[in-house]
Order: C-alpha cells, then structure tokens, then sequence
C-alpha cells in the first residue's frame, strides 16, 4: 500500500508553500521504500531552499529511497520518543507503526517542515501556532488547555523522552521524579555556561514554575520575528548512512566538521563553535552529545550551526561520550585543547580562553547555588 504525504515549509515570514511530496510504500505498516519530489513551482519560488543539502538538494529529479527508513530530512520532522508515546495513549494502542506516527501528527514541531495527511491542499495557519505560557497558571490547568495537543505539539526535534511542550515563542521542559538532579536547573546553568564562553547566540532561559512544578523555560531559536520558521535540520540527518538512511553507530566531532566545511557559510567561525561545545561537553561531563543533540539552521542565509541546546551534565559514573575527538575514546580536556582544534583544522587558543572564562563563572555560580549536587 502506497500513500502520499504532501510536505509544507513554513518560511520565515510565516507563508505556509507547498516543498513536494512525499511517496511512502507500506507493508504491514511498516516502511518499504519512499520517494521525494519537490514541486516545480517550489523550485521556481523565491523562497526555495534545500531541504537537505546532503540527500535533498534542489532538483527536478525523484529521490529514490530504496530503503525501510525514512530520509533524515523527514525522520527529523516527526515526534521524539516522548511525543510517539502520547500519539500511542491518543490512539490507545500499544505499539506504534511509522504509518499510524505520519498519519496522527498534529501540526508543526520544530524546525520549518510539516507533514500533511494526504489530500491535505494547504494547511491552516491554526496548523503552526502554538499556545501561550500567559495563561497557563497550572500544570492542572493544562488539562482544559488542550493538554494532549500541546506536548504533541511540542514533542519533535527537541530531543529525547523528556516530557515538554512549545508555547509561542518559548520550549517548556520539566523535571521527572526518577532525576539525580534537578535537571531544569543543571540544564539553565549549562545554557549560561555556553553563554559565558563566547556562544553569544546563546538562547535565552529562564527557571519557572507552573503551579508546584519547577521548569526550564528556554527561547526558541528556530521562530522568527514575525512568527515564521527557519530551516533546522540535526546531524543525525546529514551524517545517515547513504542507501539505507541508517542512523550512523559511531560518529566523531571531526564527522560533524566535515559537514560544516562543505556545507556551511564561514565555516572557521562554526568549527570555533564546535570546538567550544566539545570542550564545555567534556568539561560538564555532558554524554549525552549525539547527533541529535546538534543541527545546522537557515536562517536564508545559508547553513550554520545550530545555537547550543540540551546539554546537561550526567549524574552517572563511567559513562562514555556519544561522540569521539582526536581518534581517543573520550572527549579531549580544557587542558589539551591544541589536540582537539588541530583535529578539527582551526587554532584552539582564543577558544579554550573563552571556555575558562566561562567555567571560572561557572564554578562561581556552582558554589552560589548547590542545585547541580
């Protein structure tokens, strides 16, 4: 059984245009091959832009996926685990097929894309707005305010199976009871460490309470000014296996470079980036630094790497880094940072100089508030 899922970016100035259509051949729900083109008329459009430089450049050509897994540019579009369970409960089923996930997302997620059921012409503007914080007093409250919707809402792109939502112009994220730590506040911590150490583009965050409820209240990199999208698009998409669209099982900083320098404006400037995120990865003992955990955006003018975002530290002993650096088994340290920069191809001095003053504040702020013990 074959279905097709027409695909719709939300651009920046929050148009809603038709990119193509997705062609998905089923077999017992699950995944046998799919198919991507993009529409002339989108090709044509002032507003074209590659969904993927990697596997979707712009091209009148049909994409070819011979595989039982999703393009990355896709896979990215739909709801993490967090978001899959709360589609499973809608639902009331036990397993989850990927034709029952494409068939009862509701809305835009992160990042510019959505899927439409198919037939669907044009979506509504309803479709991409999210809720407001301003009224919610309460988690309680969240029950008449569409509850469901909301985390469906804010599930995908934003990592992993933590419960959250999306409002207007802000990612919501609570803590759990199983937490080490209190995790709003160790994340809210990390955002300002990346801040101090030279991510200027750093968004925002803020601890809050809704009701009894401590959360993370972080701004949203990905909306414009006018309400619109920008282009997001995680590493785990660009670095997939080729023919299989197979998520990579081993990957490395220097993959990620890689792709920066082909793909991305400046590229210098991204590396610096990349290696302050290494270093503070190391230094915070963030492991969970997957490929999901960074993304290239489009702002319009061209790819860049993504502003910094769920780095927490781990309240594990032992564990090991997602990624490696400088052929080692672990992430280099602060003090043997030349290792890691001649790895990645750029001068490391002004890089660790701003990841230091960012850890001397760190520490400052550490001893000021015992929240990350």
């Amino acid at each position: 059984m074959s279905k097709v899922y027409p695909i719709f970016r939300i651009t920046p100035d929050r148009s809603i245009i038709k990119v193509g259509d997705l062609a998905v051949q089923f077999e017992n729900s699950r995944v046998r091959q799919s198919q991507f083109r993009y529409k002339s008329s989108y090709l044509s459009s002032s507003d074209s832009m590659e969904l993927c430089p990697v596997f979707a450049p712009l091209t009148n050509e049909v994409l070819d996926f011979k595989t039982p897994h999703l393009p990355g540019f896709i896979d990215d579009a739909l709801p993490d685990a967090w978001g899959r369970s709360l589609i499973a409960v809608s639902l009331k089923s036990r397993y989850l097929s990927v034709e029952q996930l494409l068939d009862n997302i509701r809305g835009s997620f992160t990042g510019d894309l959505l899927i439409g059921k198919p037939g669907l012409v044009s979506p509504e503007i309803n479709d991409i707005s999210s809720y407001n914080l301003s009224g919610i007093k309460d988690l309680e409250d969240l029950a008449d305010k569409q509850w469901l919707d909301m985390a469906l809402t804010g599930a995908a792109g934003s990592g992993g199976a933590r419960p959250k939502l999306l409002t207007n112009d802000r990612l919501i994220k609570f803590n759990k009871a199983s937490d080490k730590i209190d995790v709003c506040e160790a994340e809210h911590a990390c955002l300002e460490l990346c801040l101090n150490s030279g991510l200027t583009d750093t968004p925002p965050s803020d601890i809050i309470r809704l009701g009894e409820h401590k959360c993370l209240s972080v701004e949203r990199f990905d909306m414009s000014e006018q309400g619109g999208r920008y282009r997001l698009l995680t590493l785990n998409a660009l670095l997939k296996q080729p023919g299989t669209n197979q998520d990579p099982y081993h990957c490395r900083y220097e993959d990620i470079a890689d792709i920066i320098r082909k793909h991305c404006v400046d590229p210098d400037k991204q590396l610096r980036k990349l290696l302050t995120l290494a270093l503070i990865n190391h230094e915070v003992k963030n492991t969970d630094d997957h490929l999901r955990n960074f993304s290239l955006i489009n702002r319009g003018d061209g790819w860049a790497l993504s502003p910094a975002y769920d780095i927490v530290p781990s309240a594990e002993t032992g564990e090991y880094h997602q990624l490696t650096l400088s052929g080692k088994p672990y992430l280099v340290s602060l003090d043997d940072h030349e290792d890691a920069g001649e790895a990645l191809g750029i001068n490391s001095d002004s890089v660790a100089t701003k990841v230091r003053e960012g850890l001397d504040w760190y520490a400052c702020e550490t001893l000021a508030n015992r929240s990350l013990r």
